[in-house]
């Protein structure tokens, strides 16, 4: 998912999609907690004994559809750049000087997010 972000964004918008990708992840990885609960209590009901096997198909059809969606982006995208499109290409970088007071206010602020989504 990176690195489509990153074919697709370029700079600033390069942030906001990572976020927007970690974010929906992370979601998955809720609605994948509470989902999980209640599939394996509605199969229990419906077939006694067997809950566990059919929800655990269920996530292993969700991981093929997946699958699936990967292979098909891979093959448009494929098929694009073989038609000439130039896919992912943003606006030229220039290169910056290196400051080594950036890399020191990097750490803090890194430091200061890591320990919030920590806590």
């Amino acid at each position: 998912q990176n690195t489509i972000s990153a074919l697709w964004f370029k700079e600033h918008e390069l942030a906001l999609a990572f976020g927007i990708t970690l974010t929906v992840s992370r979601l998955g990885s809720v609605i994948n907690y509470d989902l999980s609960t209640w599939l394996y209590n509605k199969f229990e009901e419906i077939s006694p004994g067997n809950g566990l096997g059919f929800t655990l198909a269920f996530g292993v059809c969700l991981c093929v559809l997946s699958l699936c969606a990967a292979i098909v982006y891979t093959r448009l995208e494929v098929n694009a750049v073989r038609q000439g499109h130039d896919v992912g290409s943003g606006p030229k970088q220039t290169q910056r000087k290196f400051n080594l007071k950036q890399v020191w206010w990097q750490g803090i602020a890194s430091a200061v997010i890591t320990c919030s989504c920590a806590s």
